[in-house]
């Protein structure tokens, strides 16, 4: 399998529903200003993706994203995740490195 990264539109991506974190309105206004003070740290965390589009890793990241009206986001997909995800047994965690991220 090979890793994707490529700059798509924030309307492209979807929330994950099952995103377990939560952020505080403080903890956003801080998200947001250090998006906006250090824009080109996005090129070193893409928003992690699966096939639907749907974010695996960067949810608060895209929340920050859209408060502060950017339009494109640079995300990073592995074909097949989807397939892994859904072979693999229901009460088991299987954790996955992708290029240092992981993901369960």
């Amino acid at each position: 399998m090979k890793i994707e990264i490529k700059k798509v539109k924030l309307s492209d991506i979807r929330m994950n529903p099952d995103n377990p974190r939560t952020i505080s309105e403080k903890a956003m206004e801080r998200l947001v200003k250090s998006l906006k003070e250090f824009p080109d740290m996005l090129n070193l965390r893409e928003i992690v993706v699966d096939e639907t589009m749907t974010v695996l890793g960067g949810n608060m990241r895209l929340l920050a994203l859209q408060k502060i009206g950017a339009r494109t986001a640079r995300q990073r997909s592995l074909p097949g995740l989807l397939t892994i995800r859904s072979e693999s047994l229901s009460s088991k965690t299987i954790l996955l490195s992708v290029s240092g991220i992981w993901m369960h």
